[in-house]
């Protein structure tokens, strides 16, 4: 089975009013530290869809030139060209999703008939998901600033929640309020 990791990079980081994927946590900035998690994980292939911001990285890079228009249109340009089985939908700004995280959501995908996998944390859901071929149809139909939400609201009984022991499922970084306390 195949499974695509798409790292969404393009937002226009409004709440934050600077490039927020940039940031340095520790010796390495947000995105770094996203693109190194997910190189270390079982994913097959990855790509990183980027806009506003450049991103400096070694993996497969991919420009959306409508990223005003909002996460549906990353999605889009991360299924460009894609034949495999699945898309690990990775957000730039959750850079505590661990290889371990996306490791037993991708074990989990491939062992279960589910068409989506999504971890839950205390009965909680997180990010990031997994979607199969089954639903691209309705991913690439998307408009504006949608993710899968809609997909997995819409078709609950085709969902595989992955329980993790770990509430790095909810940690991003908006603004300067979520960086300043991470970065303590």
């Amino acid at each position: 089975m195949l499974i695509r990791g798409i790292i969404l990079g393009a937002g226009k980081a409004s709440r934050m009013g600077k490039d927020k994927l940039n940031l340095k946590l520790e010796n390495k900035s947000i995105i770094e530290t996203v693109i190194e998690n997910a190189k270390e994980s079982k994913l097959d292939e990855l790509v990183l869809v980027y806009g506003k911001y450049d991103i400096n990285t070694d993996i497969n890079k991919l420009y959306n030139a409508d990223f005003e228009r909002g996460m549906s249109t990353s999605i889009k340009k991360g299924l460009e060209n894609f034949e495999g089985d699945a898309v690990m939908i990775l957000l730039g700004d959750m850079p505590y999703v661990t290889p371990n995280i996306i490791d037993k959501l991708c074990d989990e995908f491939i062992s279960d008939n589910k068409a989506i996998a999504v971890p839950v944390f205390n009965g909680k859901r997180g990010n990031p998901v997994i979607i199969s071929r089954k639903y691209f149809k309705e991913l690439l139909e998307n408009e504006g600033d949608k993710g899968a939400r809609a997909i997995i609201k819409s078709n609950p009984n085709d969902i595989h929640w992955v329980e993790v022991m770990d509430n790095s499922i909810f940690v991003d970084i908006d603004d300067e309020v979520s960086y300043n306390s991470i970065k303590k």
